[in-house]
């Protein structure tokens, strides 16, 4: 979170309700650097406490831990809500501070008459006249009594070194919170107490600074690193990084009782004279520099003639490469026409030759393709040859048949002339030979239909004799079903002649 300088200056929002709570807020975390666990070592044990604007009541659990009686007033009455419902208050009153005739403040000076302790913690800032406030509750203490106080460091590094840049940003909160009316400094805030105690306003306050909580912004941390001279400079290690100003008011009799507020007030050497002391220290060195610097800028002006000079030579220089540089460049566009040219050439060559190559490989391709067919057609007129060789046997096959059925049918034609004269001689037998010439009929029948089929296939021989590609599968095929034919043959010619002889036998 940002509590220093804002990047932009926020110089009001838009929503200031309850932008102080902090949820769960525990008053131990951080210890020292922690203002509520601080301010709460210096309240003494047992103490009654006026905690003026308590919000939601921060020191609540501190004052329960230091057996206090506690009595807190605000003017938001939801954050005082949140405050009774924790329990850590004997009173809450809701009321605005500033406003003296309040009948609330009338009810505490009557009831509770004297605080050993009142708390304003981070609330002085936000008045436009802090003082009428601080003198007014100042005479509720009793007369030992102690305020104790917290208000924001505007000598914090964070804002210095912006504020040298130019910027004084308001913030949401933090430093610069757009709420603030009033600013301090350590010793702004011991000068503003001893005008109090010289003003005679019937209260004096005796002012020790009890220390600070710390914060350091990136930016500072930024600045120390790659400007650590300058920062040791214009800074002061114990309270550069004091983010809030921690102070005990104790009421005294009168202003001579004040020997803390004293010496605070006994500053050292203010920044100023520490950088004129710095300055001072080191003006014999300075003066040195400066003459050196006072040298090398004579040398410099003697450098500068020289290079006067030679500036102007180098111009006729550079005019002289220039026109060079020109002609150069008209060489340069006459050498790229003529680069242009040849390219072109050289490219339509190119061309020409990946043309030549081209028909080269399609005339090599086509070579390869005629040796290949040629190759091809001698395999085939090979394979005709032998296959009108098996074609010449098959017909020398085919004519044996014919020649053996017309052989076999005179043998028949014997046959039935022998079977003619049984019938006649045997006339019982007459059936028996219908028959035997009816099964001889049919078989002629189908012998003749296998001769026929044997025809067909000489047939189909000489009609697939032409075509080269399927001869070899249709031969085979078609001695194939010759074989078998001439098995079934053999079978008919067993069968039959067995038939015959058996009836020759009977």
């Amino acid at each position: 979170m940002n509590l220093g300088n804002g990047e932009k200056n926020l110089f009001f929002s838009k929503n200031q309700e309850n932008k102080y709570y902090i949820e769960n807020y525990d008053v131990n975390a951080g210890g020292k650097n922690n203002y509520v666990y601080a301010l709460g070592e210096y309240i003494p044990e047992g103490s009654l406490v006026l905690d003026l604007c308590c919000a939601q009541g921060r020191f609540g659990p501190k004052l329960k831990e230091k057996k206090c009686r506690a009595v807190g007033i605000d003017i938001d009455r939801t954050a005082l809500e949140m405050a009774k419902e924790k329990g850590y208050y004997e009173k809450l009153y809701c009321y605005d501070v500033t406003n003296f005739d309040a009948p609330e403040l009338r009810e505490i000076e009557e009831y509770y008459q004297r605080f050993d302790v009142i708390l304003m913690s981070d609330i002085l800032e936000h008045f436009a006249n802090p003082t009428d406030v601080l003198v007014k509750y100042a005479k509720l203490l009793k007369e030992d009594g102690k305020i104790l106080v917290s208000v924001p460091n505007v000598a914090h590094e964070d804002i210095i070194f912006h504020l040298i840049d130019g910027y004084f940003n308001y913030n949401d909160m933090g430093i610069l919170d757009n709420t603030h009316l009033k600013f301090f400094t350590k010793t702004s805030f011991a000068q503003w107490i001893e005008l109090i105690n010289e003003s005679d306003l019937d209260v004096y306050f005796d002012c020790e600074y009890i220390g600070g909580t710390h914060w350091q912004s990136e930016y500072i941390g930024l600045v120390m690193s790659q400007k650590e001279a300058f920062y040791d400079l214009l800074t002061e290690p114990e309270v550069g990084n004091v983010m809030q100003l921690l102070f005990e008011l104790k009421k005294v009799k009168n202003r001579f009782e004040v020997e803390k507020l004293t010496e605070l007030l006994k500053t050292g050497k203010s920044k100023i004279e520490k950088v004129d002391s710095y300055l001072s220290s080191n003006k014999s060195k300075i003066d040195k520099l400066n003459r050196c610097l006072e040298d090398y800028m004579e040398s410099d002006r003697e450098k500068e003639e020289k290079i006067g000079e030679l500036n102007r030579c180098l111009e006729g220089y550079m005019e002289s490469d220039r026109e060079k540089e020109e002609k150069i460049g008209e060489l340069n566009r006459c050498l790229e026409g003529y680069m242009e040219s040849d390219r072109e050439k050289e490219e339509k060559i190119g061309e020409l030759n990946r043309c030549l190559e081209g028909y080269m490989e399609s005339d090599r391709e086509k070579e390869e393709k005629i040796g290949e067919l040629n190759r091809c057609l001698e395999g085939y007129m090979e394979s005709n040859r032998e296959k009108e060789e098996k074609i010449g046997e098959l017909n020398h096959c085919l004519e044996g048949y014919i020649e053996s059925d017309r052989a076999k049918e005179e043998k028949l034609d014997e046959l039935n002339r022998c079977l003619e004269t049984y019938i006649a001689n045997d006339k019982n037998k007459e059936e028996r030979y219908r028959e035997l010439s009816v099964s001889l009929e049919k078989s002629i029948v189908k012998e003749k239909e296998q001769v026929s089929k044997i025809i067909q296939l000489y047939e189909e021989i000489e009609h697939y004799k032409k075509s080269n590609e399927k001869a070899n599968q249709l031969i085979n095929e078609k001695e194939e079903k010759i074989n078998i034919l001439q098995t079934k043959i053999f079978k008919m010619e067993s069968s039959f002649w067995g038939k015959i002889s058996k009836k020759l036998r009977k």
